[in-house]
């Protein structure tokens, strides 16, 4: 619970998802259109590609866009369509100096900040931070729930990946959970299970890694279908 909320804190002098969002936010301005899909390099209009090969390249009559030659237009084009999609523009409304919305990274701090991240939080407040606190403030602690920890870390890791993947475009292909370089339960046979036992928790383990990977999926999707609705202003 302590790393969790870490990963959510917005003070100074922490690295967070949290902070993360913030910062990129702040500077949504410098990521136009142009920097995004021209910024590493890539050409801008990537149907001018006709004009920068040869015309007796086999593979390019074979395969057009698709040709290993043309892997940086190929690129180019899959970016401009990845910022349509962020900047809700269409095709025939794109401009240089598109930006980012506020609404997207508005939705990306709703996906943090609901109700189990802030049972969570008053959680570790209260009751492991400060636990002090807790019989200050008559508090009883009623337990939390895997659910409720494994809802929020969905929302940390599709925060991340909406972030790193889509409107920073990285691009490092990457899994949820790690591959680790030894056996994940050798030694556990002896104090904690018959060794028999080993291939039904490692069966449970793929289970389980098998869930948290699929976590990244589809996350553009879902961060451009779902705009935040606005808030109504109080009255009086």
């Amino acid at each position: 619970m302590l790393s969790i909320q870490k990963l959510l804190d917005a003070i100074k002098g922490v690295i967070s998802v949290r902070r993360l969002l913030n910062d990129v936010k702040k500077e949504r301005g410098l990521i136009t259109r142009e920097v995004y899909v021209s910024g590493t390099g890539m050409p801008y209009d990537y149907a001018a590609w006709p004009a920068a090969i040869r015309e007796t390249d086999l593979l390019v009559q074979i395969y057009g866009l698709g040709a290993p030659a043309l892997v940086n237009y190929a690129i180019s084009k899959d970016l401009r369509e990845s910022f349509d999609l962020l900047s809700g523009k269409q095709p025939h409304e794109r401009t240089r100096d598109d930006v980012i919305p506020q609404s997207i990274f508005t939705t990306l701090d709703n996906w943090i900040s609901g109700s189990s991240a802030k049972e969570i939080k008053d959680i570790r407040d209260k009751f492991i931070a400060h636990s002090p606190a807790a019989a200050r403030l008559n508090a009883n602690f009623t337990g939390v729930k895997f659910s409720q920890i494994d809802e929020l870390q969905r929302a940390i890791v599709r925060v991340e990946r909406a972030l790193t993947d889509h409107i920073l475009s990285i691009r490092i292909s990457r899994d949820v959970v790690p591959m680790l370089p030894l056996g994940i339960f050798r030694g556990l046979d002896l104090p904690y299970c018959p060794p028999e036992a080993e291939a039904s928790m490692h069966r449970v383990w793929d289970d389980l890694k098998a869930d948290r990977d699929s976590w990244r999926w589809g996350v553009i999707q879902d961060l451009v279908s779902n705009p935040p609705q606005p808030r109504r202003e109080r009255k009086g």
